[in-house]
């Protein structure tokens, strides 16, 4: 969440926002010149994209969590969401969810963390 700059009250928006963007809540994306596409577990049902469900809240982070449907969806999203083909796709996931993109490309990971943070 700290790399792709956005934070739970965003994620919320997105919960309510995509799953008319994403039909069958299934986002189709492309990776290493491979195309995927990845059923959300939470994002058409009740579960909440906030701090306390993703445990990034102050008790969250204090404690090990194992990794639940909630986290998977989220965590893709960030990962992989700038390279989706889905149509209507908010253009704050295209400019932010990058970084599965930047997997294995040093150059490109350092460069985008220095240029965002150092």
């Amino acid at each position: 969440m700290i790399l792709s700059d956005l934070g739970g009250e965003q994620l919320q928006r997105f919960k309510t926002e995509l799953p008319s963007v994403f039909q069958q809540c299934t986002m189709h994306f492309t990776w290493k010149e491979k195309y995927y596409e990845y059923t959300f577990k939470t994002l058409c049902g009740k579960t909440a994209w906030n701090n306390k469900n993703l445990a990034v809240d102050g008790p969250g982070l204090a404690n090990a969590v194992p990794l639940d449907d909630t986290m998977e969806d989220v965590i893709t999203l960030l990962m992989h969401g700038a390279t989706s083909t889905n149509d209507d796709l908010p253009e704050v996931i295209s400019d932010k969810c990058i970084i599965g993109g930047l997997l294995g490309d040093k150059p490109g990971l350092d460069k985008f963390v220095r240029q965002r943070y150092i």
